[in-house]
């Protein structure tokens, strides 16, 4: 059986930030004006819960393990549902399927900024997200142990779009054909659930997933010189190469050079040299931030005292932290961790991807390499363990696999494009998108999905009920539980209180629900539509 329940969503950072600037006016202000400034704070909670209203936070009770008929083991996902522009029982649902960040982290993901907006007002449509398990709110344990990861895999993670598709199209009674969104690793589920449940999935949008797994990729050092440019690029590398030697021939020069970037928690060098490497790979796709970075290391003699203080302000505009980018201390099963340990036992158990020194021309350190990657991840998981990609693309089909209804979409200033499919068919394009991908992704995208939401399109006929990925247990209808938890009318109640404890009472509910929301879902990160690749490269 299924359940849903609501939840509150969150209140905008910036809303809160203005509150904040303004609760010492309230206080010693006159009655009248704390009367008029209520006044102004319930008109912005209104139409703030407005858009909350049509992006709601729900939660659905999902199985933990669809490979195990006789497992009863349940736990709650989030989802958000968005039905403002939905025509009829029959319009097409798009569901964002959700990757390694929270879902949380990108409240306006169904407001007017967004290109699924752009889509469900154009085709009527339902909008529909997803939580990844283990991720963000939706977590089957309470901790982190391996016994619990187990359960973090791609096809289990599969089976929960399927199982949550069939449940919502039942008990909402939806008959259109199903649109499937992903970024990065979560265009990876996208494209597998149309190649493997095309009669669920009529087609998938897959923005810059990686299709074949791979233990290492080289890549990316051979991409950042080509961005830099050659001068840049030669002076980044032999500064990062002083760092390296400082680190490894001098403990206290090493100190030192952690302090300079912040990290002074971190004592292994390898990883250290890893964590700046990262953030010059995040920096390539700021063309701003490019130009400043070259600008640190023109002077061999200042470049190391520059380029690592130009890092650390990066971290500090990002909030990014060293912790949260030293693989080696993801030894925490607690939940305070984040995403931390989660994504790298998938990188570790199944998927790959590190991120190496090229074997020809390196850029970063040739410490970075697979036998130190996979020394992390016997220290972090307490045995030795290693991707088994071989199984993994076999299964899926890696870039061999054809892929007729999905819609690959990739930037061109990225190389991720290496990792599109092989063969490509004409219905299922491969576009590169250059600066305003927004506007490509849309109107290009918008083409084929024209063609793809024809009910003919393809050899499948839709049912109007879909089965769930153990079809023992569709035999029951799902019992759902629907409970709204409105705020509004005690925010607009206390707001318009004119005493100071009318005041001071709303000022606390609303920080309240604002420090709940970033206490729960900021991790540091920045959200899915952000042009940084994120700290864990290919699977952002």
């Amino acid at each position: 059986s299924s359940g849903i329940n609501a939840e509150y969503g969150g209140i905008s950072f910036y809303l809160f930030t203005l509150r904040s600037l303004t609760i010492h006016f309230f206080i010693y202000s006159t009655t009248i004006m704390k009367v008029s400034i209520s006044f102004f704070y319930v008109c912005l909670t209104i139409l703030f819960f407005a858009g909350e209203a049509i992006g709601q936070f729900s939660t659905f009770v999902q199985k933990l393990d669809h490979f195990d008929p006789t497992s009863k083991q349940t736990f709650k996902q989030q989802y958000i549902i968005n039905t403002s522009y939905q025509k009829s029982k029959a319009s097409p649902i798009f569901l964002v399927v959700g990757g390694v960040n929270p879902l949380g982290l990108d409240p306006n993901i169904f407001l007017g900024d967004s290109p699924e907006v752009s889509f469900a007002s154009k085709y009527g449509a339902v909008l529909l997200a997803l939580e990844h398990r283990f991720y963000g709110n939706s977590l089957p344990y309470t901790t982190l142990t391996q016994s619990s990861l187990k359960y973090l895999t791609p096809q289990q993670a599969i089976g929960d779009v399927v199982s949550f598709l069939s449940s919502i199209k039942q008990t909402q009674e939806l008959v259109g054909p199903v649109v499937v969104i992903g970024y990065r690793y979560a265009a990876n589920i996208a494209a597998w659930l149309r190649l493997k449940y095309p009669f669920l999935v009529q087609s998938s949008i897959a923005i810059s997933p990686q299709l074949q797994a791979s233990e290492e990729v080289q890549f990316w050092d051979q991409y950042i010189p080509s961005v830099l440019g050659n001068d840049c690029s030669t002076n980044v590398k032999n500064t990062m190469g002083q760092i390296e030697y400082s680190v490894f021939h001098d403990s206290t020069d090493f100190q030192n050079l952690a302090a300079m970037l912040g990290c002074v928690s971190i004592t292994d060098g390898t990883s250290f040299m890893n964590i700046i490497s990262y953030a010059v790979t995040e920096i390539t796709y700021y063309t701003d931030l490019q130009d400043s970075m070259c600008s640190t290391v023109t002077d061999s003699n200042t470049a190391t005292a520059q380029f690592l203080g130009f890092l650390n302000g990066y971290f500090g505009q990002t909030n990014i932290t060293c912790l949260n980018r030293d693989i080696t201390s993801f030894t925490n099963t607690t939940l305070i961790a984040g995403k931390n340990r989660q994504l790298l036992w998938m990188r570790c158990n199944q998927f790959g991807g590190f991120e190496t020194a090229y074997s020809m021309t390196p850029f970063r350190s040739t410490r970075l390499n697979v036998a130190w990657f996979e020394s992390v991840c016997a220290k972090v998981f307490g045995y030795a363990l290693t991707p088994d990609t071989t199984s993994f693309n076999q299964f899926y089909g890696g870039q061999s696999s054809t892929f007729p209804g999905v819609v690959f979409f990739f930037n061109q200033n990225e190389p991720l494009s290496n990792l599109a499919p092989t063969t490509p068919i004409l219905s299922s394009p491969v576009l590169i998108y250059k600066e305003n991908w927004f506007n490509e992704y849309s109107n290009n995208v918008t083409y084929y999905v024209n063609t793809f939401l024809q009910p003919n399109f393809g050899n499948t006929t839709l049912p109007s009920v879909f089965p769930c990925p153990v079809q023992k247990e569709c035999s029951k209808s799902p019992t759902v539980v629907q409970e709204n938890v409105n705020f509004l009318w005690i925010a607009a109640a206390l707001g318009f209180t004119s005493s100071t404890l009318g005041v001071v009472l709303s000022r606390c509910l609303f920080m309240y629900l604002d420090y709940r929301r970033f206490k729960r879902d900021n991790d540091g990160q920045v959200p899915r539509y952000g042009r940084v690749p994120q700290a864990e490269g290919l699977m952002g």
